[in-house]
């Protein structure tokens, strides 16, 4: 089986070149005063300024754009890849009232945090500690290095707590690294955030299984307090005949499988089913359509829904891109069994 890499692998939204950020940033309206905030900004989770950020980048300084963003979100530059900016900040932009598009602030925020990361992280850490105290308070520790923990570890230490982080795994970033497609984020930047956070002070220690190689008594003992940022957990089981053939995958392995190239191991046919509707579900489908390569056709991807679309709990806006994408959607449909002689061959609904 030969995989063409380059399909898999390609990123949706490609980076902004200077020029093209520059561009993209002077059509914003920069909206929002004294009395009433920007709609983008309101609309962030993390309360990034970002009208501000945009217009940094639009007068030619990225590395103050990157300040900006860094002061609200330690992991900016991730969030500017998955985070879901369609239905947040540009899912807010007044140009959508004048039927315009909107700025496409995603991109921005990851032009800023990347031309951070390549030229001055120094400088950048000195900037965002000038405000915060150089005292150590106690000690903390984070048990997981996922979004959760890194940004619990560096906030903690940015306000004068010394921290430890804590993960089974060799790799930092939890979901990001093991569970998010790969056509939105492969691995960067999750090890230039690392290394922001280790500049900060933060303190790490992996291949750490809190349980056998330390207990959570020592830890407790050790630490003044503890953050629990251990992730959701594994797949909801598929409780139905046949649920354990081989060639039926927990949506997280079939994802961790293609980031760490091990495609061969997932022995797919022509034919893939993906049961559920939420965001994963959506992924699972849209990397799926990317299988395939030079010697084989491209999979058909079938997603298979208990309720209406109209019920879907994924973004309607990953809804549409899957079907362009040549996902085919069944509505109203519940596996009751799985059917083959070792490996799966058939769903009967």
């Amino acid at each position: 089986m030969v995989c063409d890499r380059e399909t898999i692998f390609k990123e949706l939204h490609p980076p902004f070149a200077r020029e093209q950020a520059v561009v993209e940033a002077a059509r914003c309206l920069e909206c929002g005063g004294p009395y009433a905030p920007a709609p983008c900004l309101v609309a962030c989770p993390t309360h990034i300024d970002i009208p501000k950020f945009i217009r940094e980048i639009r007068l030619g300084h990225p590395h103050a754009a990157a300040r900006t963003i860094f002061e609200s979100n330690l992991l900016g530059g991730s969030c500017a890849r998955v985070c879901p900016v369609e239905v947040l900040c540009q899912g807010a932009c007044v140009l959508h009232k004048e039927g315009r598009r909107p700025v496409s602030i995603g991109l921005l925020q990851r032009y800023a945090t990347d031309t951070a990361f390549k030229e001055d992280t120094h400088g950048l850490i000195s900037e965002l500690k000038q405000n915060h105290s150089d005292k150590k308070f106690g000690h903390i520790g984070v048990i997981g290095a996922g979004p959760a923990g890194l940004s619990c570890a560096g906030e903690l230490t940015r306000r004068g707590y010394a921290v430890t982080v804590y993960d089974a795994r060799p790799d930092w970033g939890g979901l990001i690294t093991y569970g998010i497609a790969p056509y939105k984020q492969l691995r960067d930047p999750i090890p230039h955030e690392v290394e922001f956070l280790k500049l900060l002070g933060v303190k790490f220690q992996m291949n750490t299984l809190v349980g056998k190689d330390v207990t959570l008594s020592q830890l407790e003992k050790k630490h003044e307090a503890l953050f629990l940022g251990i992730g959701l957990g594994e797949d909801t089981e598929l409780d139905i005949p046949g649920a354990n053939l081989k060639g039926v995958w927990r949506s997280l392995e079939f994802i961790e499988h293609i980031k760490n190239n091990k495609i061969d191991e997932l022995h797919y046919g022509s034919q893939i089913v993906v049961i559920g509707g939420g965001n994963t579900a959506i992924d699972i489908a849209r990397e799926a359509v990317r299988l395939g390569g030079t010697t084989r056709a491209k999979p058909t991807v079938m997603l298979l829904y208990r309720r209406a679309e109209k019920e879907m709990p994924a973004y309607a806006h990953e809804v549409q891109a899957a079907k362009q994408e040549g996902v085919r959607f069944w509505w109203l449909t519940t596996p009751v069994k799985l059917m083959g002689y070792g490996q799966v061959r058939h769903v009967q609904c």
